[in-house]
């Protein structure tokens, strides 16, 4: 049939500007889950930059698998040095087995505790903290896979119990 190659031709000139159109869709939506996952970044990297509490992803053992910045106006140690210390390392000793605790309740089931206990300092003294533990899920098992855990500095409330608590002895 002497129309059969002009057919042809133009059966794949069509197969081309369609190929081209599902690579170019393709690509715009590539581009687009991009552009979203650099404004969360951008986003997260700005909470993360200013807040005040430390924003800490950990195991069970408190070993950080990510840091905010913030730790180093908590304990004066960076983000860095801070990566590879537990729990064990960082709370007093006195108050290992109470957070320990609420890690293993955060750890069984509960969603959400909270605990205060004091880390150390950079210059050998403790300050007190009130740390949020939450747990982290895996989104395809729902295993809990480890912590979020948002601390506070409560050093000056602390001390405003502590004055209260002497007025009170002293009357």
């Amino acid at each position: 049939n002497p129309g059969m190659p002009a057919l042809l031709l133009q059966l794949a000139i069509v197969s081309a500007v369609f190929l081209i159109y599902v690579v170019s869709v393709v690509l715009e939506n590539e581009r687009a889950a991009e552009a979203k996952l650099q404004a969360t970044l951008t986003l997260h990297e700005l909470v993360a930059h200013n807040a005040r509490d430390v924003i800490m992803l950990a195991d069970f053992d408190g070993l950080p698998r990510y840091i905010s910045p913030a730790v180093f106006a908590l304990t004066g140690w960076n983000a860095d040095e801070t990566m590879h210390r537990g729990f064990a390392e960082v709370v007093r000793p006195a108050d290992l087995d109470m957070v320990k605790t609420v890690v293993d309740q955060v750890r069984n089931g509960a969603e959400c505790n909270a605990v205060e206990y004091r880390v150390m300092h950079r210059d050998g003294g403790y300050v007190w903290v009130e740390g949020s533990l939450r747990a982290i899920r895996d989104s395809r098992t729902a295993k809990t896979t480890g912590l979020l855990q948002i601390v506070r500095d409560i050093s000056e409330r602390k001390r405003a119990q502590e004055a209260l608590q002497a007025a009170y002895r002293s009357v």
